[in-house]
């Protein structure tokens, strides 16, 4: 539930009625575009302008005795007459606000995981006087609480922890990790569950995103495989973390702002409804983990976007093709993998299992795989390098241009994956085939040259 943390900023954004009595009335209505929830946000003051906390209700007043906590010191049948013309008005203003996930860990060791908070807001009217009159003003400063997870490092082994309602939960850590360990099983999905988990690693490593496109036919798994992702942090159907391509680039960049170390999915960039023109822009865009700078309609710069996790995502043709062949730095920029029945999913029944399971276990793993960072004092930087350096003995093995800086650049993108893939085989038991993961991860490389620019009558890159 969203609460506001400071009353008298709603009086510059609201419909402020002047009551024939010496109070007054301020209305403004919220549009969550994270979940398109709609909101109706109620405050009041007295004759000498003292504030009563505001009351928040789901899109209209459905009865007058909702109106008693705001102490109007009107009579039912007036409250009643409020209620009516508040529902009925087109005259309140409507302000846009994102939720968005992430955590940051403070000087004080504290790691927190935030919650909603207003990132941009589109220009309001506010509307003085009895009804009628109007003059505009600038832009809503309203600020919502953050409701987080906090994790102080204990001198002694005792652990602190604190869970939120912002995290959907359910189910048991023991029967998540059994379900879990049961449905990884091949190679890609290992990577893509791993992916999930890296994606705390990114933040605290300070990488850039890593980009992970799925792509295949359809009934391949890949909509399982976002599903099981989702379900490490939150509920698989939180419209948070679940995208789809039904929207620019720019609101794209606007969802993303603020997302630190939680996967974002984005689903299917082969429907017919994107509004997104994949190619290298977009690729770029998106692995750089900074939106661009704008000029509103006002010819003032935006606030730029930031954001530092991983992104998975799913079409049914390579989104490299579709690259100009002269980006080469694409191939770098993102992990895609080629998938076909059977690399995430053995049958329909898995897939079943997965969409029926994931609703009653979730948003467990993903808080469990950070507290063990923190509980265990786990250097994740010496892993990383460690890891870099495997990979490169490996490249080198395989291709000759494993010197080559593409191949370096991939490998530093992708050692994440394998570095929580190690950590929740040593620190939950999983039994991610690290071997496997790091060959396919390579192959992916080599696959990535093979397809930049095809779509566009380009050369291959492979050599």
């Amino acid at each position: 539930m969203i609460e506001i943390k400071d009353v008298k900023n709603i009086k510059s954004a609201a419909l402020e009625l002047c009551l024939w009595n010496g109070n007054t009335l301020y209305v403004l209505r919220l549009r969550d575009n994270s979940t398109n929830e709609k909101y109706l946000v109620l405050a009041s003051s007295d004759k000498e302008g003292r504030f009563n906390l505001p009351i928040i209700l789901n899109e209209v007043i459905k009865g007058y005795k909702e109106l008693i906590p705001l102490k109007l010191m009107l009579t039912n049948s007036e409250l009643g007459n409020l209620k009516e013309y508040i529902n009925n008005t087109n005259t309140v203003p409507e302000a846009y606000f994102y939720q968005r996930f992430g955590f940051s860990v403070n000087s004080s060791g504290e790691v927190c995981f935030n919650g909603s908070e207003v990132v941009s807001m589109e220009k309001v009217k506010k509307v003085k006087a009895t009804y009628e009159s109007a003059v505009d003003t600038g832009y809503l400063p309203v600020e919502f609480i953050r409701d987080r997870i906090n994790y102080k490092k204990p001198k002694a082994k005792e652990i602190l922890f604190k869970t939120s309602d912002i995290l959907e939960s359910k189910g048991s850590l023991k029967k998540s990790l059994e379900f879990y360990k049961a449905t990884a099983v091949e190679s890609v999905m290992q990577i893509t569950v791993a992916a999930g988990f890296a994606s705390v690693l990114v933040h605290l490593l300070d990488c850039n995103p890593i980009l992970l496109n799925l792509w295949g036919k359809s009934s391949t798994g890949k909509t399982s495989a976002s599903l099981l992702v989702t379900s490490l942090y939150s509920s698989p159907k939180d419209a948070r973390l679940m995208l789809d391509f039904d929207r620019t680039l720019m609101a794209i960049e606007g969802h993303l702002e603020g997302f630190k170390g939680v996967p974002v999915i984005l689903d299917d960039a082969s429907t017919n409804q994107s509004k997104v023109k994949i190619g290298s822009n977009f690729v770029y865009t998106l692995a750089k983990g900074v939106g661009r700078s704008r000029l509103d309609k006002d010819k003032k710069p935006t606030v730029t976007a930031y954001w530092n996790n991983v992104i998975i995502m799913s079409s049914e043709n390579s989104i490299l093709a579709d690259c100009d062949v002269d980006k080469y730095g694409t191939i770098r920029r993102m992990v895609e993998i080629q998938v076909v029945p059977g690399d995430l999913t053995t049958d329909k029944n898995m897939a079943k299992d997965i969409n029926r399971i994931t609703k009653e276990q979730h948003g467990l793993l993903g808080v469990e795989f950070l507290k063990i960072l923190v509980k265990n004092d786990i250097d994740i930087k010496e892993l990383y390098d460690e890891e870099i350096e495997i990979l490169r003995t490996i490249a080198i093995g395989v291709k000759a241009t494993a010197q080559d800086g593409i191949t370096q650049a991939f490998i530093e993108l992708v050692a994440p994956i394998i570095v929580a893939a190690n950590i929740v085989n040593t620190y939950m038991n999983f039994d991610f085939n690290i071997g496997k993961m790091r060959d396919r991860l390579l192959l992916s490389l080599s696959e990535g040259r093979a397809n930049i620019g095809r779509n566009k009558g380009g050369v291959s890159y492979a050599k």
